[in-house]
């Protein structure tokens, strides 16, 4: 038991003190490191451009060395505790633990293991096998792709089996590297011996430990009252974040004991009373400073609901109907895709032909306004922009227009912007695009229509892009300091596209300003749910 506590004391204290101090450090670091690369910010666009300055990988190198060394501070203290034989267990006892073993890595014969924890890092902090699934997730626009070729979803699945199958091998490197004090390769070899025939025994009860960890914390959130201030859910949130770690590592130590029949002694001194109270008083200091840091990020503010695509969920995407059945949702707007046919036409299609809706292949940009009249996606016809413009000026819809495809679209852009002032329409609308150039070229056409710039993720200072009045992100990527760095420029950001509960509901905690999401209703009771606490 005393293991236990130790652990959970442990993992606490070094978990306030990294999202207090070590956190806020790592992306002061990162933004210097963008800065000597002349670079304000990094998104989807800009990446490999980054990526591939001199400075960048310099700096990466070093940034990348910090964090392992942070991480392994974690392990080690871990692997001791649960490892040991003790006469009592401290947190000066973890400590002496840590830097006695921490001084193997400036071996240059040992440098593999720096190396080694980056790349299974998110494996142990991301609550293992189960958790490096369902929280590192594939983008939804890259799944609708995905679902469309089968070969694809075959490499998927192969490539997780092999991915997880690598880890649940070499899962025990640190035990050996640590505890019998070996070199790097020689752990690789022993942990792949100790796993032989073991890999069901050892994934499945590392998937069962995780399963009744998120049964547990389900159960104990719900029975929590719904008036919970956030200072108290933020150290609720925080406390239990840190259990899934020592939980796992309590396993996998269990397991090596066992097959191994190994045990590492460690002689600890007692703390006198002057170091428990330094250790209380830092522990405080964490917990409240961490409160004050995470309440400035969070905040409940009104959150719009966007129908991606209309209502996609009841009638057939980008379509009159599906428009109006988002109305009748009740839908704060409607987002859409324009393209532009052959003879400049504009009509609203997501994909660049109407195959997955209407069995017909050719290009949208190759067919006339009247071939494409006669194309029917299911019961519906092809919607031109000029109706839906007519309908949402019928049915007063904010409308929030995405130009297609991605590339030069300068003759589309035109054309989208004379109609968007032919229906006085400068005020009930958004355009969107992943271009900025798109964007600026709208605003330098027509300064009263707002722009929404497009990102897969982004970081830094994006805010400060010209000619963009809102963004849109990619809703895994989405962060606190993303939220409140864009709208303390006094912009707003919108997430898409998230569609189950507890997506839905991290963006509302986040406080972004939009859903774009397909799943109305849903979205609609979650937002119902928060303002009725606030």
């Amino acid at each position: 038991m005393r293991k236990v506590w130790a652990s959970l004391a442990f993992e606490s204290v070094y978990g306030f003190a990294s999202r207090l101090i070590m956190i806020p450090l790592f992306q002061f670091l990162f933004l210097g490191i963008l800065r000597l690369a002349d670079f304000a910010y990094i998104t989807n666009k800009n990446l490999l451009s980054f990526l591939s300055s001199p400075i960048a990988v310099v700096s990466l190198s070093g940034f990348a060395l910090l964090v392992s060394a942070y991480a392994l501070v974690n392990i080690i203290a871990l692997l001791g505790i649960w490892n040991g034989e003790y006469r009592s267990i401290n947190l000066n006892s973890i400590f002496s633990f840590v830097f006695k073993k921490i001084k193997r890595l400036f071996s240059f014969k040992n440098i593999g293991i720096v190396f080694w924890v980056l790349l299974v890092v998110p494996f142990f902090h991301l609550g293992l096998i189960s958790e490096v699934i369902t929280k590192v997730r594939i983008p939804p626009y890259w799944l609708e792709t995905l679902q469309t070729i089968w070969w694809a979803k075959l490499l998927l699945v192969l490539g997780i089996v092999l991915i997880v199958g690598l880890f649940l091998k070499t899962v025990f490197v640190f035990h050996f590297f640590f505890l019998k004090e070996v070199s790097f390769f020689r752990a690789l070899q022993e942990s792949w011996r100790l796993t032989r025939h073991r890999l069901l025994v050892l994934g499945g009860s590392l998937f069962g430990v995780q399963l009744l960890y998120s049964l547990c914390l389900d159960i104990f959130f719900r029975m929590l009252p719904l008036r919970l201030d956030w200072f108290g859910f933020i150290c609720l949130a925080a406390f239990f974040s840190s259990l899934i770690v020592p939980l796992n590592y309590a396993l996998l130590s269990y397991w090596y004991q066992k097959w191994e029949n190994d045990r590492v002694v460690v002689l600890c001194k007692k703390e006198n009373g002057s170091q428990k109270l330094m250790y209380c008083v830092f522990f405080l200091g964490c917990v409240v400073g961490y409160g004050i840091h995470t309440q400035s990020l969070f905040s409940w503010r009104p959150i719009e609901i966007i129908a991606h695509r209309g209502d996609s969920l009841h009638h057939t995407e980008n379509t009159l109907a599906a428009f109006e059945g988002a109305n009748v949702l009740g839908a704060d707007a409607i987002e859409l895709d324009v393209r532009q046919s052959k003879d400049g036409v504009l009509v609203v299609s997501h994909d660049s032909s109407f195959k997955r809706l209407g069995g017909d292949s050719r290009k949208i940009k190759e067919m006339t306004s009247k071939e494409i009249e006669e194309i029917r996606l299911g019961k519906e016809k092809v919607a031109t922009l000029k109706e839906t413009l007519e309908l949402a000026k019928k049915k007063r819809l904010f409308l929030i227009l995405e130009i297609k495809p991605k590339g030069n679209n300068e003759g589309l852009v035109r054309s989208l912007v004379k109609m968007i002032r032919d229906y006085d329409f400068e005020d009930e609308c958004m355009v969107t695009s992943f271009n900025t150039k798109e964007l600026e070229m709208v605003k330098k056409l027509d300064k009263k229509i707002e722009t929404l710039a497009l990102f897969t993720f982004a970081y830094g200072d994006v805010a400060s892009i010209p000619y963009v009045d809102a963004f849109s992100v990619e809703e895994s990527t989405i962060t606190p300091e993303l939220v409140h760095s864009i709208h303390e420029e006094g912009k707003k950001i919108f997430a898409w596209t998230p569609s189950t509960q507890p997506h839905i509901e991290r963006m509302v905690r986040l406080g972004v300003d939009g859903l774009i999401t397909d799943q109305i209703e849903l979205a609609q009771k979650i937002r119902r749910e928060w303002s009725a606490l606030f």
